[in-house]
């Protein structure tokens, strides 16, 4: 905070201090992280009031966020337009998230627009050997090899497991893998409730889970491979995503003033490990690998090109240093740009 302004006993009420040497000069040197408010504001005077200002001057980059409060893009976008020197970012996580509708008691950034199971990333998994109780606890497997603790997917399948009966799932958590089983919380991260599934054409696999949260298993990676299974809507996670995300941003969107996106808290730079992205462990095949990640980084470049589109050359794009995206990026996202380490990359990696 700047210091308190002194009482001029001859001249009355207290002068401000001047001006620091910050706002001085050409360059952005005064920003504010994840700015609010994020609760909806009746008029713009009461948006506009709780803007960041350094020393009464509007500070020169803020990261705004803006998703948990539509209501107010009209006053962010009326902002951005009066405040032409500020440049106003539009903050996301992009590259994973709980699903809609779960607990939000850990980073409330986190929390995503993807309540279709196919979206989510999933690691090669195995088909149940018995039937399990909606009560039970306890899922006998046809193998534990790829059985791992933490979040997973029970899906029904046809009756050789290469469709998907996505209206007929639960998320859980394995807790412990014994020798023909795994035991499990039910009804685990905002999922349905808990019901019956049959032996032999129910699927469980693991999910990765983004270990950047505060709270354990509860995040998982986006599929943005284009193996991606489309919802009942005909949507990949994509297009759910940029649904809140990208589109708003577009030139007749409510945020068409907003400078670009910040993708800050889980940037695209982190491969999920283990992953199954086109699902292709079917019931007669004993042999499941995981994908090449390589599938993933062709997804990321999709993503970026894609957004690229929307905001074209003149808006901004910062997200975490992605060295195989440079041409599409503009530089490093604000909670990046705190770290010290992070500084010299930037310049070198942008000159």
């Amino acid at each position: 905070p700047p210091p308190p302004a002194k009482k001029d006993e001859k001249n009355g009420p207290p002068k401000p201090p001047p001006p620091p040497p910050a706002l001085e000069g050409l360059y952005p040197l005064t920003a504010q992280f994840r700015s609010g408010p994020r609760n909806p504001k009746d008029t713009y005077a009461d948006w506009a009031d709780q803007q960041p200002t350094f020393y009464g001057h509007p500070v020169d980059v803020q990261s705004n966020v803006l998703r948990f409060a539509p209501d107010n893009y009209p006053f962010a976008n009326k902002y951005a337009e009066d405040h032409p020197d500020t440049i106003v970012m539009s903050a996301w996580r992009a590259a994973s998230g709980t699903p809609a509708g779960a607990p939000d008691d850990g980073d409330p950034l986190g929390v995503s627009n993807v309540s279709f199971p196919g979206h989510f990333v999933m690691s090669p998994g195995t088909y149940l050997s018995s039937g399990l109780s909606r009560t039970s606890s306890t899922v006998r497997v046809r193998s534990v090899d790829n059985m791992i603790k933490g979040p997973a997917l029970l899906v029904e399948t046809d009756n050789d497991g290469r469709k998907k009966l996505w209206d007929r799932f639960e998320y859980v958590r394995i807790t412990a893998v014994n020798s023909n089983s795994v035991t499990v919380v039910r009804q685990f991260n905002g999922s349905p409730e808990s019901r019956d599934f049959p032996s032999g054409s129910t699927y469980i696999a693991p999910m990765p889970w983004d270990s950047r949260n505060r709270k354990p298993f509860v995040d998982w990676f986006f599929n943005y491979s284009e193996h991606c299974p489309t919802d009942e809507d005909g949507r990949t996670a994509m297009e759910v995503v940029f649904g809140d995300m990208l589109y708003p941003l577009e030139r007749r969107g409510g945020l068409s003033n907003i400078d670009g996106l910040d993708l800050a808290s889980g940037p695209l730079t982190v491969t999920p490990e283990n992953a199954d992205y086109d699902l292709s462990c079917f019931r007669d095949e004993d042999d499941c690998e995981p994908d090449d990640e390589e599938v993933y980084k062709r997804g990321v470049r999709t993503f970026y090109e894609r957004v690229r589109e929307v905001l074209g050359p003149d808006r901004l794009l910062t997200t975490s240093l992605d060295y195989r995206n440079t041409d599409m990026i503009d530089g490093v996202n604000l909670e990046g740009l705190a770290r010290k380490c992070h500084l010299s990359c930037v310049f070198a990696s942008f000159a």
